[in-house]
């Protein structure tokens, strides 16, 4: 379900932050956590400044600066976040299974196997 979305998250981070793999502790990932989420383990991410540091490593990943409409679809269509209907946040359900599904990832793939299914979906895209 967010397999193509974590992949390309993933292939964004392998560009920005080589060796960002090893800075994710997945026992402690929760995707709904500006605090343990994957951009936040990344980059550092203090509690006290979650919200402005979780937006400058978007930033920093490639999402757009001035619109945070904008930015929070970057992160949706990269895995890093899930997108809100009419301003609610998503059911907690939701996000561990997001969670979950960058745990499967990060515990069975390697930065070579994302790049590969990045350019294959990039080959099945222009075809």
């Amino acid at each position: 379900m967010y397999e193509r979305r974590i992949r390309r998250g993933a292939a964004v981070l392998d560009r920005m932050r080589p060796g960002w793999r090893a800075r994710v502790d997945v026992d402690e990932l929760d995707v709904s956590s500006l605090e343990l989420c994957v951009v936040a383990q990344v980059y550092d991410v203090p509690w006290y400044a979650a919200a402005d540091r979780y937006r400058d490593a978007l930033v920093a990943l490639g999402a757009p600066r001035r619109s945070r409409w904008l930015r929070s679809r970057w992160a949706v269509r990269h895995g890093f976040d899930l997108p809100n209907f009419l301003l609610l946040p998503p059911p907690r359900a939701t996000y561990r299974r997001l969670t979950d599904a960058w745990r499967t990832y990060l515990t069975t793939t390697t930065s070579e196997e994302t790049h590969r299914g990045e350019a294959a979906s990039h080959v099945r895209g222009a075809a």
